[in-house]
């Protein structure tokens, strides 16, 4: 399984769609680079990712150069859609190569939200606060998608005009900034179906907060490292945030294993602590 020609380089918006989508037809794999990363650390990501082509705004202003023709789609559910890097919190980063399958099973057979649209409900997710917040969309259950530059992003006020008028109905917003933004996004939160917060501990009294004020339809904490392509886990979040110290991580996805082993690699009894190992679709191990 290698990762072909990667890089995507726009500013948030159709054209960064454009080119995500466009690479993922090629059968190559595409990596985000952040714009706000430092030149040393943009090229320690090249270098150690091999990427071959880089896309980027001036590439995109070519138009007369691409190709006319529609090509078929290349790969298959084990071919590698996107490369992502881990935090580096035990050591050097290491790139993960997530799999179309892993992606997939986000949104079809999810065991914890119902994506798909209807002419009832036609979501329009928005993942604004990751640095490839499409690549959900690859697995085709989304009606549409709604760009958030970073200015509207960073300011609770923007961001939540932005969800009121174009009737957001998902969002998933990393734990920071939904600690953040909580009370500045004030009623815009009560027309969401799904809120989904991760990627970092959630606190309960914010959570607790949201709840009582201004709760959307369904509040899930979302929970998985880099390795498991997105998230693992969720817990829809209810009562026990306004008492509880921590939230529960919650039930494994769909296609996706969790067991707490001891020790000694075995399973744990119920009510033990252990270590927890996460297997299924999404897993895919750093290199």
């Amino acid at each position: 399984m290698e990762p072909a020609t990667g890089g995507a380089g726009p500013a948030r918006g159709a054209d960064l769609l454009i080119a995500i989508v466009g690479v993922l037809k090629s059968g190559a794999a595409y990596m985000p680079l952040d714009e706000g990363l430092t030149a040393e650390r943009r090229q320690w990501l090249l270098a150690d990712s091999g990427a071959k082509l880089s896309v980027d705004a001036a590439w995109l202003a070519t138009p007369g150069t691409w190709p006319e023709e529609n090509p078929a789609v290349a790969g298959d559910a084990e071919s590698v859609a996107y490369l992502m890097y881990t935090s580096g919190s035990t050591g050097e980063p290491k790139g993960v190569l997530a799999p179309h399958r892993g992606i997939t099973r986000l949104v079809c057979g999810n065991r914890y939200a119902a994506f798909q649209a209807t002419t009832a409900s036609p979501g329009r997710p928005i993942r604004p606060s990751t640095p490839a917040p499409w690549k959900s969309g690859r697995a085709g259950a989304w009606r549409s998608l709604v760009a958030i530059d970073k200015d509207t992003l960073l300011s609770a006020e923007a961001l939540g005009a932005r969800l009121q008028r174009d009737r957001i109905t998902i969002l998933w917003l990393t734990a920071g900034l939904f600690q953040r933004h909580a009370r500045g996004l004030g009623a815009a939160l009560s027309g969401l179906r799904y809120l989904m917060v991760g990627g970092d501990v959630v606190d309960p009294r914010v959570a607790a907060q949201v709840r009582r004020d201004n709760p959307p339809a369904h509040l899930l904490n979302c929970y998985g490292p880099t390795e498991t392509t997105t998230f693992a886990t969720t817990h829809e979040i209810g009562a026990e945030a306004e008492t509880a110290a921590s939230l529960p991580i919650g039930k494994p996805i769909g296609n996706t294993r969790i067991y707490i082993l001891d020790g000694d690699g075995q399973l744990a009894p119920l009510g033990v602590a252990g270590e927890l190992y996460i297997g299924g679709a999404g897993w895919r191990a750093a290199t």
